[in-house]
């Protein structure tokens, strides 16, 4: 029982997570996985802004997740605090995936999940990604722009992550 709802917990931490800063930022949603009980995601927990003079563009991680050794909930990764962003699945029986991020927020322009630093192209998409032979994906370096107008101090945007996992029998 308390492993189950150890994952329960992780994932509804993961799909609702806003942004509680201060400072410049917006939060991430992460969509659920309905293919195994087994599934874990774990995405960026908040974003900030690089400071800049009127509105900002640039996104830069804040806290990370990370899934545990165990494989059987998310741990915060404070050491890694405004380092690049670290996005990390574990999904069994998974063969890859695309991502997409909605910008829920209106009037900043749209949020473009990219590499770290980057001020243009997307990841989005048209990218596929690979697990392991495991069915574990592990990446430290995904970053966020938005291709807009950007937030301005003081304010913050929401954004939806949505996964399409494709498995190794075929079924999305």
């Amino acid at each position: 029982m308390k492993k189950y709802l150890k994952k329960s917990l992780a994932i509804f931490l993961t799909v609702v997570l806003l942004v509680t800063t201060v400072s410049v930022g917006f939060g991430a949603l992460a969509a659920t996985i309905t293919k195994t009980d087994d599934a874990i995601i774990a995405v960026p927990e908040t974003v900030y802004m690089t400071p800049s003079t009127g509105a900002s563009t640039l996104g830069k991680y804040y806290v990370n997740n990370t899934i545990n050794s165990a494989k059987n909930g998310v741990d915060l990764e404070v050491n890694n605090a405004n380092g690049n962003g670290r996005v990390q699945l574990s999904i069994p029986g998974a063969k890859s995936f695309t991502v997409q991020v909605n910008t829920i927020t209106n009037g900043i322009g749209d949020i473009v999940l990219a590499n770290a630093g980057a001020t243009s192209g997307t990841r989005e998409n048209s990218t596929t990604f690979n697990f392991d032979s495991n069915g574990m994906y592990d990446e430290n370096g995904v970053g966020f722009y938005i291709s807009g107008t950007g937030i301005t101090a003081g304010n913050t945007a929401l954004a939806e992550w949505i996964f399409t996992v494709t498995m190794n029998n075929g079924s999305v």
